[in-house]
């Protein structure tokens, strides 16, 4: 498979991927669009430096989804796409086994080419929403929750995979 690295990480001259892709704004869908032929965008759910998360449902179906579409550059790089298409079904594979981690249902590419990572939607708040509404964790409830978190990292990291950007949105 392609090398173990992060995505944006330099792997020789010229800007890395991450560098290249901040440049540009991240793909936008507009509700009622469709990603792809399969999901019809309820929303966008939130946008950063390797592309948009919009919130779908699944056409002929009542399933919602979380669809990340990934930004133009990094979907048309070789060495980025096939990194992102190696990494995501690494997080299939290993979501399946693991309870804390959230569902991957696979990577497709759109009409335009962009390639989107199709995952389980998770309603309700993240870490971010709970610190800024609730204020600092209580050490009980930090501690139970870091020990979450480093179970979930670890049965990754022992599958080769590296998260590289862990924040309190995707918690």
């Amino acid at each position: 498979g392609p090398p173990r690295r992060r995505l944006g990480s330099r792997s020789g001259a010229g800007p890395s991927g991450r560098e290249a892709a901040m440049r540009t704004n991240p793909p936008q869908y507009s509700p009622g669009q469709l990603i792809g032929e399969r999901y019809r965008v309820l929303h966008a759910c939130e946008s950063g430096c390797l592309g948009t998360v919009h919130v779908c449902a699944e056409v002929g179906s009542a399933t919602v989804v979380a669809v990340k579409v990934f930004r133009h550059e990094l979907s048309r790089d070789a060495d980025c796409a096939a990194l992102l298409l190696h990494q995501a079904e690494a997080a299939r594979s290993l979501a399946a086994r693991h309870p804390g981690l959230l569902a991957v249902h696979g990577c497709e590419r759109t009409a335009a080419g962009e390639l989107c990572l199709v995952m389980e939607y998770i309603k309700g708040r993240t870490l971010r929403d709970v610190i800024r509404t609730e204020g600092p964790l209580d050490v009980g409830r930090a501690v139970r929750l870091a020990g979450q978190i480093a179970d979930a990292l670890d049965a990754g990291h022992r599958q080769g995979i590296v998260h590289g950007h862990l924040c309190p949105e995707q918690i």
